[in-house]
């Protein structure tokens, strides 16, 4: 198996980025996210700040902010960006369990708007261009 191999499969990034056979910056914003939605953090807010060099932005860190850090991500790149796939994602099945790890303060479980509350939301979108 090379690195290349390796790496994308530890990593979930296709392989023909990897490689360089496809640009980088021609992912979409949906495929950068399942990249990193199996990805484990031991603060909520480091999975936002673990993406800004994916995504090529500048977000100070606030440490205490938790998955506010994540929704706050999607903000600047909603506007800084004109890609709709920051959309294309799809509440787990187990979504009652995920919304209360990442329930935002305020919200109700059966809440929610147009941007995921986590990462692993993006699962599944790995093949949006």
């Amino acid at each position: 198996m090379t690195l290349a191999e390796e790496l994308a499969d530890a990593t979930g990034i296709d392989i023909r980025y990897l490689r360089g056979e496809q640009h980088f910056g021609e992912a979409s914003i949906a495929t950068k996210m399942s990249w990193i939605a199996n990805r484990t953090t031991v603060r909520d807010e480091d999975m936002a700040y673990s993406m800004l060099g994916i995504f090529n932005i500048t977000m100070v860190p606030q440490y205490g902010e938790g998955s506010r850090a994540f929704e706050k991500l999607q903000h600047i790149l909603l506007s800084s960006l004109t890609d709709e796939s920051l959309f294309a994602w799809r509440m787990p099945q187990d979504a009652d369990e995920s919304l209360k790890r990442h329930a935002i303060k305020g919200w109700a479980h059966d809440q929610w708007g147009l941007l995921a509350l986590h990462p692993s939301w993006f699962m599944d979108s790995g093949q949006i261009t």
